[in-house]
């Protein structure tokens, strides 16, 4: 090790433009990022529910959902119904939209007997203009199962309009279209969009807008805590080019390697920049310590490089450890942002040691000004104070330590789970203010996929096995918050209905086989054959029906999943269900976040407390060294659970973020507690050495991390504004802790500091 930090001191030159060429190599790196918002890939390619979607989707086709939504007083008026059609056909023109599965009041399929039969077709043949057709218009719609609360409210303020759209479409091109006519046809009706490609680009601009306000405020509130910390111009720039080397470099990384940048993955700048922050932050401080005694740059340069590699080093890979151990998530976000922040870590120790070092020798024959930091006698003051409490009420922070861990314990108890997709943004996006508007007026714009098979061929013409299928989703509309269905059993009554005058007793399944067959072969040759395609399929084996849900609970949604499942087990012989769509993607994120959650504690405190029993050569030290960190995660999740927040993709990166980043505290105030008792052999002496030392710097390492994670509050999705601050609350804890607890635990446990 010490021909390593040797060729680190005598090659500036050669490190200096390696690190250019590198910077070089990671630039490029970066014109290679992309955006991911889609949550498809998040998943195994195993796991059951992304199989069962796989099946569903080879079957009836792979198709996104596009939604308008047209609000009014009364959408029975001759200027709406016109915007409506006008809206449709504009809509079948766009590149990706399937032409004939688009569906609108104008155009939904109506069946309607005659004399001579039935007619399936177009429910608005022609839009009436006087008064009178449009209020026989509004009552037959109100009237049609088929139409209400499926395309129109009961109270005939809201329609929507339902498109589906074919695989490989660009989703920009797609929102943009949509986009402008909204704009051209908006006024005085309302008009929302939401669906596939609509969410999934508030997703995208959601991430690159965070990227453009979130990393400029961070890293000028970076510059305001170096002046203050240190108030001379190399105390500032040396740790900021570290740090914008540090987001370079790994991000640069991340595009090379070819990961995308994802609602969870876009917190990594920041969290690069607060760790590098970090680093730089106690080189430099080490730095001017020394060169307050010694007034020669390459004297200190020399020793600070010295004295500071092991540390940081250390630092480097228990933070890269920590955050690694997210991995053992099965979701591809979270794992990716272990990988990438785990390899980010790494480089900055690189950047932190090799870049500074080497700048501080080009400087040689600068005049640098001494810092602030040394001499500032208010912090010198409230530390020493710190150190002097924590050695005389040793029990009284023990006892308030363990009144607040079982506090905590008792909070996470009450820990929900489960993602809340639309909860990711807040009340006053325009996505929020569409689903809002479908879930109150029509039925919601989430849904669940369910495939109602039978054993053989033509099962879908046996009214037993349409009895059964209606018997399910009459359990489903149990549920209060399953919004609307549109099935083949459905098509079948109406159709049984009309051919009877109308009559409500008929409004039922045919006994009969073959009535059943001749109503499906009227229904497919008739009206839009896109509708038809999209609910059975060749063989007449099996049918899809599409459940819209007003709730986005991932609780609702497992009771609703789980109850489905066992009511289709125990009361039907002729049907088997499976369940896809879009929610059960989140769904299924649910066990991978729990499982996932519990071994990641686990393996991160056990991989760190090894590492750090090795290092310090004792399992007390080891012990001793994660119980800060571990009672401020514990903390930070039971005040989770007090103010009702859930475990989910965001927030179960906090536990891993908050030990790799907190251990630097116990690291570096560990290894300055054991130099000063190797120089003073005295407790109480060697802790206010270690407070007006590494203490100053833990102390302004916490107000680095925590003033760079609030920006986090800024962000436009919910969770992660909820990372910031938790994640704040983390480092303070840990901060606390590692300057009240640690001397207090030392004191009792009389540990031996020789090395």
């Amino acid at each position: 090790m010490k021909k390593f930090i040797d060729f680190i001191i005598k090659n500036p030159r050669f490190i200096l433009s390696i690190i250019i060429i590198a910077t070089l190599i990671f630039g490029y790196g970066l014109t290679k990022l992309e955006t991911q918002n889609s949550w498809e890939s998040e998943l195994p390619k195993h796991d059951p529910k992304v199989v069962t979607k796989e099946r569903i989707e080879e079957i009836f086709g792979k198709k996104d959902i596009l939604l308008i939504g047209i609000e009014t007083d009364n959408i029975f008026n001759y200027h709406t119904l016109h915007k409506i059609k006008n809206i449709e056909e504009e809509i079948k023109l766009i590149h990706g939209i399937i032409s004939d599965e688009v569906v609108s009041i104008v155009s939904v399929n109506n069946i309607t007997g005659h004399e001579d039969g039935l007619d399936v077709g177009s429910f608005i043949q022609s839009i009436p203009e006087d008064e009178i057709s449009l209020n026989e218009l509004k009552n037959s719609a109100l009237q049609n199962e088929m139409i209400i609360d499926r395309i129109i409210s009961r109270d005939a303020t809201f329609t929507a309009i339902v498109a589906h759209i074919e695989q490989g479409y660009i989703e920009e091109y797609i929102y943009d279209e949509v986009s402008d006519i909204i704009q051209r046809y908006s006024g005085p009706e309302r008009i929302y969009m939401t669906g596939d490609p609509i969410q999934q680009k508030e997703i995208d601009y959601g991430i690159k807008g965070d990227l453009r306000t979130l990393l400029p405020l961070a890293l000028l509130i970076l510059l305001g805590i170096y002046f203050f910390a240190f108030r001379t111009k190399t105390g500032v720039i040396l740790p900021f080019c570290v740090v914008l080397l540090s987001i370079i470099w790994t991000m640069g990384f991340m595009g090379l390697v070819g990961f995308k940048m994802t609602v969870v993955t876009s917190t990594i700048p920041i969290l690069m920049l607060v760790i590098s922050g970090s680093y730089g932050l106690h080189f430099m401080a080490k730095f001017y310590m020394i060169y307050s005694k010694e007034t020669n740059i390459i004297n200190a340069r020399e020793a600070a490089t010295k004295l500071m590699f092991n540390p940081i080093m250390l630092t480097g890979v228990t933070s890269a450890i920590g955050l690694f151990t997210l991995v053992v998530f099965k979701v591809t976000s979270i794992q990716e942002l272990g990988i990438i922040a785990a390899a980010g870590v790494l480089l900055t120790f690189i950047i932190s040691i090799f870049f500074i070092s080497s700048l501080l020798w080009v400087l040689r024959n600068r005049n640098i000004r001494k810092s602030a930091l040394v001499t500032n006698s208010s912090l010198n003051s409230l530390l020493t104070r710190i150190g002097s409490f924590s050695l005389s009420n040793t029990k009284t922070i023990l006892v308030i330590t363990t009144i607040i861990l079982l506090i905590s314990i008792y909070g996470i108890t009450k820990i929900g789970i489960g993602n809340n997709f639309i909860g990711y943004f807040p009340q006053e996006h325009p996505l929020r203010i569409t689903y809002d508007a479908f879930n109150e007026k029509l039925g919601g714009a989430r849904y669940i996929d369910i495939m109602f098979e039978g054993f053989e061929e033509d099962a879908v013409k046996n009214p037993d096995f349409l009895h059964e299928i209606d018997d399910i989703l009459r359990y489903a509309h149990s549920f209060p918050f399953v919004g609307n269905t549109f099935s083949v059993v459905d098509v079948v009554k109406r159709m049984n209905k009309e051919l009877h005058e109308g009559l409500d007793e008929y409004n039922r399944i045919p006994d009969s086989q073959s009535e059943i067959a001749q109503y499906l072969f009227l229904y497919s040759m008739s009206g839009n054959p896109g509708d038809f395609n999209a609910l059975i399929d060749y063989d007449y084996q099996r049918t899809k029906v599409r459940v819209m849900l007003t709730s986005s609970d991932q609780e609702d949604h497992k009771e609703f999943y789980y109850a489905l499942i066992n009511y289709a087990h125990n009361n039907c012989e002729h049907v088997s269900i499976e369940l896809g769509g879009e929610v059960m993607f989140w769904l299924a994120q649910v066990d991978y976040i729990v499982h996932g959650k519990i071994q990641n504690i686990l393996l991160a405190i056990g991989v760190i407390l090894i590492l750090c029993s090795f290092v310090f050569r004792s399992i007390t030290y080891g012990i001793i060294s994660i119980a800060p960190l571990t009672i401020a995660s514990l903390f930070t999740f039971g005040v989770m659970g007090f103010l009702g927040l859930r475990l989910e993709t965001a927030t179960a990166i906090i536990t891993s973020i908050g030990i790799g980043i907190g251990i630097d505290f116990a690291i570096h105030y560990i290894t300055a507690l054991r130099r000063e008792m190797a120089i003073h052999n005295d407790l109480s002496i060697a802790v206010q050495g270690v407070m007006l030392t590494s203490g100053k710097s833990i102390f302004l390492d916490v107000i680095t991390n925590m003033f760079g994670f609030i920006v986090f509050l800024l962000s436009g999705f919910i969770p992660v504004q909820q990372i910031g601050w938790l994640i704040s609350l983390t480092m303070l804890g840990a901060c606390l802790g590692s300057l009240c607890l640690f001397p207090a635990l030392f004191k009792i446990f009389k540990v031996s500091f020789k090395q």
